[in-house]
C-alpha cells in the first residue's frame, strides 16, 4: 500500500511540474504517505518534507530554445564553410609556393646556361631529332643568349 501511495505521490509531483510552488509530503500515524500544497495542521515539523517545484519553461522559453538551436546550427554551418575556405586557401598557397620554388629553379638554370655560353667559345647541344651533339654557330649562340636574357628578365626578379 505505501508503495502505491508513493507512486501516486510521484505522479502528482510530475503532474504538478507545470506549475511552480511548494508541495508538502508527510506520513501519517498509520504509515500512509500524503502530498498536499499546504502543510498539515496536526503533523510535527520533523515528519513533514517541503518539496520545491519549479515551473516548466513557458512557450516563450521553448521558442527561445528553438531559436538558439537554429542559431547554433547556422553557426556550425558557417564554421564548416570557413574551414572549407581555409583549406582551399591553404591548397592555393601550397600551389603558389611550389610554383615559386619551380620558378627559382628555372631562373637558376637560365643563369647557369647564360654563364656557360659566355665562358665557352664553342657550345654544343643535343639535336632533338637525331639525338646527336651539334655545335652551335656564332649566330645561333648569340640568338640563344638573347632568348635566355629575355627569359631571365621576364621570370627572374634579380
Amino acid at each position: 500500500m505505501p508503495l502505491r501511495s508513493g507512486i501516486i505521490g510521484l505522479m502528482l509531483l510530475s503532474a504538478c511540474s507545470c506549475m511552480a510552488g511548494t508541495i508538502y509530503q508527510w506520513v501519517d500515524a498509520q504509515g500512509v504517505p500524503h502530498f498536499s500544497d499546504s502543510a498539515p495542521n496536526n503533523a510535527s515539523g520533523k515528519d513533514v518534507q517541503k518539496l520545491e517545484i519549479h515551473a516548466a519553461p513557458s512557450s516563450d522559453a521553448s521558442s527561445e530554445i528553438k531559436q538558439l538551436s537554429k542559431e547554433q546550427d547556422q553557426q556550425a554551418q558557417a564554421d564548416s564553410k570557413d574551414a572549407a575556405r581555409a583549406a582551399a586557401a591553404a591548397k592555393a598557397k601550397a600551389r603558389a609556393d611550389a610554383a615559386a620554388k619551380d620558378n627559382i629553379e628555372r631562373c637558376r638554370q637560365l643563369r647557369e646556361d647564360l654563364t656557360v655560353m659566355n665562358e665557352h667559345g664553342r657550345v654544343r647541344e643535343m639535336d632533338p631529332k637525331t639525338g646527336q651533339a651539334v655545335i652551335l654557330s656564332e649566330d645561333d649562340k648569340e640568338a640563344r643568349m638573347k632568348e635566355i636574357q629575355k627569359q631571365i628578365s621576364a621570370f627572374c626578379s634579380s
